[in-house]
């Protein structure tokens, strides 16, 4: 839907956007129609289309309109987990423009993907990722095939399968220019400052883990756990723990080669 490009293709997706969310305010209108009649008739009402006939089997208001179904075909748990990759990455991309007062400019992101799902879900929302991050540019690495991100970039860990860096250097370069032409200054600055400011965030996040990983460990070592809690949990635990530790020793990482 955001896509202004006027290709066929674009325009597919912009159709099948608008389809999906027409049926979205379909389903949720009548759902919250008990609780607030007179607004969503209103809303329902004024869809698209509606009035028109349309739809088979069409009804002329939202109090007399079928309750919304559980529909299985539409129950799709990889494009769930591969949207909450997406988001987890847009947050990072969000958080890096507040560490480093991007505000709304116009920014490159590189998103460092450790496993070939990752890499994939990334792939599949880079669009979403580009526009909801407000990105300039959007590279995605394959980390698992041996890719690894531009040096220098400061970076968020999202997860053990995701890393997002941000572009600084343009933001310095156009600030020096910019105040050697006698100009105000840039926001996103770079050199000393913004290392120091990731050098911080990095061992913000390594200390809050810390705690996590020293917790799950000890649960997992104490033989009263071991003994009464099903071992589907028990394997929960230990897949978060090693999340846990691997985002740790990312931190512990990239601190270490700012240093």
């Amino acid at each position: 839907m955001y896509n202004q490009d006027t290709t066929p293709e674009a325009e597919a997706k912009r159709n099948q956007s608008r389809a999906v969310l027409w049926t979205c305010l379909d389903v949720y209108t009548r759902l919250l129609h008990p609780m607030c009649p007179f607004v969503t008739e209103e809303l329902w009402q004024r869809l698209p289309g509606r009035g028109t006939g349309c739809s088979e089997g069409e009804k002329t208001s939202i109090m007399v309109s079928a309750w919304p179904l559980v529909t299985p075909a539409w129950h799709c748990p990889s494009a769930d987990k591969r949207m909450d990759i997406a988001l987890g990455a847009i947050e990072g991309a969000r958080s890096l423009r507040a560490d480093h007062g991007l505000a709304k400019k116009p920014a490159a992101f590189c998103v460092l993907c450790a496993t070939p799902e990752a890499f994939a879900a990334m792939q599949a929302q880079h669009d979403d990722f580009a526009t909801l991050s407000g990105a300039s540019a959007v590279t995605v690495l394959n980390g698992s095939s041996g890719a690894t991100a531009p040096a220098g970039w400061p970076q968020k860990i999202v997860s053990d399968a995701v890393k997002v860096f941000v572009d600084l250097a343009s933001f310095a370069a156009a600030a020096a220019a910019n105040q050697k032409g006698g100009g105000g200054g840039g926001g996103g600055g770079g050199g000393a400052d913004a290392k120091e400011k990731q050098i911080a965030k990095l061992t913000k996040e390594a200390a809050k883990l810390a705690p996590l990983i020293a917790k799950l460990k000890s649960k997992l070592e104490d033989p009263a756990y071991l003994s009464k809690v099903p071992e589907a949990t028990q394997a929960k635990d230990r897949e978060k723990l090693d999340q846990y530790a691997k985002m740790h020793d990312d931190a512990k990482d990239a601190i270490a080669k700012l240093g």
